[in-house]
């Protein structure tokens, strides 16, 4: 055998040991030092708008490009669902467009379907009170049923041939209670319109129109089978009073009367069940 042969020979009998033994520690590796396996799911949505679940699980406050990114360059965000990287809420298709790992994906789609609940369907049941010499009459009373979150209601009152109108949005709160913004029709003094004689130059008789604006928004907090009242209170319908030439003055004029609207909100079309306590809202004083 030639020394070339057998130098040959020598370097790949010293060389088989140390293969072998990479291969052994290749075999021995730990799982986890194997990049995750991730992958895109589609989550079809049936209640909720995929925009208000996106943000009603907080994480709002991390979309970058109309996305959520759990792992993006600033380190993994740890507000974001475990085992997810993207998370895209589409509301044209009401899907939610996710990536993750397949332990990820599963755990989120369990949250979405906790989440993904038909909204809540209200009563609201009214009454209109007149207050005179400081005491309470009720004037009428109303009730609209099947209210969801975030619809515009409008209640309208028809007292002594005139329209009271109220206008009403409830929308659910994190802790169990129920906002309800609100408005009220105020009048106003009624403003002159001159009309044109037939002849289309001297002003006929002046017709006297009144003005009917909504007041500003407001807002109270209640929770089922409690009852709360509006006041909407003539001393927050002034305008001011015109003086005999008809130019404005510093005082004010009330117009109309105090009235005030007694809201009470419960589950649609709910009936107390047998042997349970019904709530008594306790008087106001």
């Amino acid at each position: 055998m030639s020394k070339l042969t057998h130098g040959h020979g020598g370097r790949r009998a010293k060389a088989l040991p140390i293969i072998m033994m990479l291969a052994s520690l290749a075999a021995v590796a730990p799982a986890h030092a194997k990049a995750p396996a991730f992958r895109w799911e589609k989550i079809h949505l049936k209640n909720v708008r995929p925009s208000q679940l996106f943000t009603s699980l907080g994480l709002d406050h991390t979309v970058r490009y109309g996305h959520t990114r759990g792992n993006g360059k600033q380190g993994t965000d740890p507000n974001f669902p475990a085992g997810m990287t993207d998370i895209v809420p589409l509301d044209a298709d009401k899907t939610l467009i996710i990536r993750g790992t397949p332990e990820g994906c599963a755990h989120f789609r369990q949250v979405v379907r906790s989440a993904d609940v038909p909204p809540p369907r209200w009563q609201i049941q009214a009454e209109l009170l007149r207050i005179q010499n400081g005491r309470e009459e009720s004037v009428a009373r109303q009730s609209l049923d099947s209210v969801t979150p975030d619809t515009l209601q409008k209640l309208t009152f028809t007292v002594d041939g005139q329209d009271r109108a109220y206008q009403l949005r409830l929308r659910p709160e994190a802790n169990g209670a129920i906002g309800v913004s609100y408005q009220y029709s105020m009048q106003l003094p009624p403003a002159p319109i001159a009309h044109e004689s037939a002849e289309g130059r001297a002003p006929a008789t002046e017709v006297f129109a009144p003005a009917q604006i909504w007041s500003p928004a407001a807002r109270i907090v209640t929770i089922l089978g409690a009852v709360q009242q509006i006041d909407d209170l003539a001393a927050q319908r002034q305008a001011p009073a015109p003086t005999v030439d008809g130019q404005p003055a510093n005082m004010l004029q009330v117009l109309g009367e105090d009235y005030r609207l007694r809201l009470t909100i419960v589950l649609a079309s709910e009936a107390p069940a047998q042997n349970v306590a019904v709530p008594i809202p306790t008087p106001e004083r």
